[in-house]
């Protein structure tokens, strides 16, 4: 081990930029430590090939059939509107189905898909934890934006992650991907370069949560409809739904007890102060 920390040391040392700067230190060099038990892995022999032969067929005469091949290929087959073009697939796009499309299947269908719509959108705007926080922050620094001043360096990550407790997991990503990009160029309360301060960064956060909020609003109210069209659920489709509410509540408290037993004493002190 004490080798292995006096490479630590001497190689942080040497490290200039911001990339040695660490908002955690211990973690950094338990990382260190798991990655130095690792056995290195020789690179991959990668094999060479003339450009315009085909594999195994070496020469003049791999050159050739490739070219007839590329000449014989079949064309794509071509669709009403979309003649001549490749076909896409986008996963964004079959995720939900049209209001249209969706009345089109049985009521049983509907509602297992609405059911696993609904699931995905909780999922998504589920509070984001001490973790997603801190890639939040370093995905910011490392486009070159800086801290805001007036936060001791060793408190940032507890400070952060206190003003965004509660705040959804998507919300922060598409603030960090917009603030990122510059898109709050307009927004008095952001600094171009800078990274917002904790509750200006929760607002903006909880400003791009709210379309989701209000799209799974929407869905939870095609289901009400739903049942009530049909006469409300069955008791064993009513026996399912609360076993997985169950279910999903006893993961939600071990995770929040999880994320209470490990939160760093930063965390815990501006928890006190509270």
């Amino acid at each position: 081990m004490a080798i292995e920390f006096d490479k630590f040391r001497d190689y942080w040392t040497a490290k200039a930029g911001r990339n040695a700067t660490k908002l955690d230190w211990a973690a950094t060099w338990r990382n260190w430590m798991r990655n130095a038990g690792r056995p290195a892995l020789p690179p991959a022999p990668r094999a060479r090939r003339v450009r315009g032969t085909r594999p195994g067929i070496p020469g003049r005469r791999g050159a050739a059939l490739a070219s007839r091949r590329r000449r014989t290929r079949p064309p794509l087959p071509a669709t009403s509107g979309n003649a001549g073009k490749p076909l896409k697939t986008n996963s964004k796009e079959t995720e939900t189905m049209t209001l249209s499309e969706m009345m089109t299947l049985p009521a049983e269908a509907r509602l297992s898909t609405l059911s696993r719509e609904i699931t995905a959108l909780t999922e998504r705007l589920a509070p984001a934890g001490e973790a997603m926080v801190l890639r939040s922050l370093d995905a910011m620094q490392t486009a070159g934006m800086t801290m805001p001043p007036g936060i001791e360096p060793k408190k940032i990550l507890a400070v952060y992650h206190y003003a965004l407790a509660g705040v959804p997991g998507c919300g922060l990503a598409a603030a960090t991907q917009k603030l990122i990009r510059g898109d709050y160029a307009a927004d008095a309360n952001v600094l171009l370069g800078t990274i917002p301060k904790p509750p200006v960064l929760a607002a903006l956060a909880r400003a791009e949560a709210l379309s989701m909020r209000a799209e799974l609003a929407r869905k939870r109210e095609t289901v009400a409809a739903l049942d009530s069209l049909n006469g409300g659920r069955s008791e064993a489709s009513r026996a399912r739904v609360r076993a997985r509410l169950e279910a999903f509540r006893e993961t939600h408290a071990a995770a929040k007890a999880a994320s209470q037993n490990g939160s760093t004493p930063a965390t815990r002190e501006i928890h006190h102060a509270a």
